[in-house]
């Protein structure tokens, strides 16, 4: 029976196979099965046992769910993790510029520019 599942597996396996730049023969011997049905499994003949399935996962170094998702769901991972990231760096600029913001206040801080009349003038004394 063919499913998108299938395809799916199929198509990540190759994916991440050709990333990790290795043989059908070298994922089948590291996921303790035969090279023929790595094959069969590439070309969505053939779906495999959960834990073969988890062998597999673990040969490519990636959780096993993601040998299941589609293209849609991977690029929509993606997206998210590029947020996340982007996320992560405007978080990381602003507390760089608060610290120079700060840096260039000096001893002349918010709270004296506003007794000062905010114009440039000298601080109030205290």
């Amino acid at each position: 029976m063919e499913t998108s599942l299938r395809f799916a597996l199929a198509r990540n396996l190759k994916e991440r196979r050709h990333l990790l730049r290795i043989s059908q023969a070298e994922l089948a011997e590291r996921a303790d099965i035969s090279p023929g049905y790595v094959g069969e499994i590439e070309i969505a003949r053939k779906f495999p046992t959960p834990e073969i399935l988890e062998n597999l996962a673990n040969s490519l170094e990636v959780p096993a769910y993601r040998l299941l998702m589609t293209q849609d769901d991977l690029e929509s991972e993606a997206v998210s993790a590029a947020r996340r990231q982007a996320y992560e760096v405007a978080l990381r600029i602003r507390a760089h510029l608060d610290e120079e913001l700060r840096e260039l206040s000096g001893p002349f801080g918010d709270e004296d520019r506003v007794k000062g009349g905010g114009q440039g003038e000298e601080p109030a004394p205290k």
